[in-house]
C-alpha cells in the first residue's frame, strides 16, 4: 500500500494524536474529531447503499475528490453546501449533519462519543460489518431526531 500524503500531513497527525495507539492506520483510541465522524458516516452510508465514491458524488452533485477527502482526511473542511447535498442524498437533517461536520454548534457530542472507538478501516464498497451497521444506525437515528 502506497500512501501519498505530504510530510506535513504526518507531522500534524503526530502532533495531534500524541501517544494514541494506532493499528493498521486506524485509531484504536477514542477518535474525538467531528471531521472523522462525518467521514465515517459518509463512508458507511455510501457503502450501505452499495455505491462507490463516484456514484455518491454524482447523486449529490459534488466532485469525487470532495467525497474522498471527506471520507479519508480527518481535517477536511467541507463546504456547508456539500454537507447539505449529502444530507439530502442520505435523507438526514442537513442541520444535524452540519453539526457532525463541525460547521455548527449543537448536540452532536453524543454522536461523536457513540461513533468514536468503533471506527474501522473502510473499504470502497465492501459490505458493512455488524459493528459498522450499528454505528451507522446510531448516527442516522441521531441525525433524524
Amino acid at each position: 500500500m502506497k500512501l501519498d500524503y505530504p510530510k506535513e500531513w504526518y507531522e500534524q497527525r503526530i502532533e495531534r494524536d500524541g501517544e494514541l495507539e494506532i493499528g493498521a492506520g486506524v485509531l484504536r483510541s477514542r477518535l474525538g474529531t467531528a471531521r472523522l465522524d462525518l467521514g465515517q458516516f459518509v463512508a458507511l452510508s455510501r457503502r450501505s447503499m452499495g455505491w462507490n465514491a463516484a456514484k455518491l458524488a454524482g447523486e449529490a452533485g459534488v466532485g469525487v475528490a470532495e467525497i474522498l477527502e471527506i471520507e479519508r482526511v480527518p481535517d477536511s473542511e467541507p463546504d456547508a453546501s456539500v454537507v447539505f447535498k449529502l444530507a439530502a442524498v442520505f435523507r438526514v437533517s442537513g442541520e444535524r449533519l452540519s453539526e457532525l461536520a463541525g460547521l455548527a454548534e449543537g448536540r452532536v457530542l453524543r454522536l461523536r462519543e457513540d461513533a468514536s472507538g468503533r471506527a474501522t478501516e473502510l473499504e470502497s464498497i465492501a459490505p458493512l460489518s455488524d459493528a459498522e451497521v450499528e454505528v451507522l444506525e446510531s448516527l442516522r437515528a441521531a441525525l433524524l431526531e
